[in-house]
């Protein structure tokens, strides 16, 4: 940048105080400062000063809250840090005292115009919430985007499909694939050998509890191994899931009734004996497999 000789009116012949403003000038940048006074075209030279500019604001262009399910929310936002670096964070809470605080995922950035974003996890469902992206950079000046949402309203656990594989004429493995809803679910597995052809299990119903809950959205397998089976047997089955919202709404959810069949158990054929006659009238025995 070229040096700037800005100038002051004339002084009187008594000690005044002078100024001048200077423009133009480029943020967050250090200026040296002399000044000149001139008498009779001669120049006495003050002493030689610094001054910074300050560093501008952050800007943050747009803010947007997403949906993860029922309890967490996906906080995005463009910004641009000023070719500075600038610290991140969203404040949150059930009105504008806010009253959380979580960290952006780039928690420290510089540069320029770039997305920062976190996730709010721990929601009450189906409430409302306010929330505001803060960014401070290193001369503490703040930029605030502030927004609402609303978590969804939970809808219970869910059965996807069912199924049966490894099945033996003893054994099966009952199989499902449920969704959580986000939530820890519980399941257990209902089989017998008859069933009233409107989805009800009848006779002796043996159920079979899972070995521990699932947790997330859609997609989680559940599975269990049954108790011995009788060979060359139809079997009836279906896969019970609830959780949280499900006891609260006094549901569960319940997969629709499948069924298999047990192979017969192989037949093993007996050692029977063998007699064999020879041309002389002999005779020995053998055995057969």
């Amino acid at each position: 940048m070229p040096d700037r000789y800005p100038t002051g009116a004339a002084l009187g012949g008594h000690e005044e105080e002078a100024s001048v403003t200077v423009t133009d000038l480029e943020p967050n940048r250090e200026y040296d400062v002399c000044v000149v006074a001139l008498h009779e075209g001669e120049p006495s030279y003050g002493n030689q000063l610094t001054f910074k500019t300050a560093a501008p604001a952050p800007e943050i262009k747009n803010q947007s809250a997403t949906g993860v399910g029922p309890f967490e929310e996906r906080i995005e936002a463009t910004v641009n840090p000023e070719n500075q670096t600038a610290s991140c964070k969203v404040e949150y809470g059930p009105s504008t005292a806010y009253g959380s605080t979580v960290p952006c995922e780039q928690a420290s950035i510089e540069g320029g115009e770039q997305t920062v974003d976190t996730t709010l996890s721990l929601l009450a469902a189906a409430s409302g919430y306010d929330y505001r992206v803060v960014l401070e950079n290193v001369s503490h000046e703040r930029t605030l985007g502030t927004g609402t949402f609303t978590t969804a309203t939970p809808l219970g656990a869910s059965v996807e499909s069912e199924g049966a594989s490894s099945v033996t004429a003893t054994s099966a493995e009952l199989d499902a694939t449920l969704d959580p809803d986000y939530q820890s679910t519980s399941y257990r597995f209902q089989y017998s050998t008859t069933e009233t052809g409107g989805g009800v299990l009848t006779g002796m119903v043996v159920t079979i509890e899972g070995d521990g809950p699932v947790n997330g959205t859609g997609g989680q397998s559940a599975s269990v191994r049954t108790a011995t089976l009788q060979p060359g047997t139809t079997y009836y089955y279906r896969v019970l899931a609830e959780n949280e919202t499900n006891t609260a709404k006094h549901t569960q959810a319940n997969g629709a009734v499948q069924s298999f069949t047990t192979p017969p158990e192989a037949s093993t054929m007996p050692t029977l004996p063998l007699s064999i006659t020879t041309t002389r009238g002999q005779s020995c025995t053998t055995s057969s497999m």
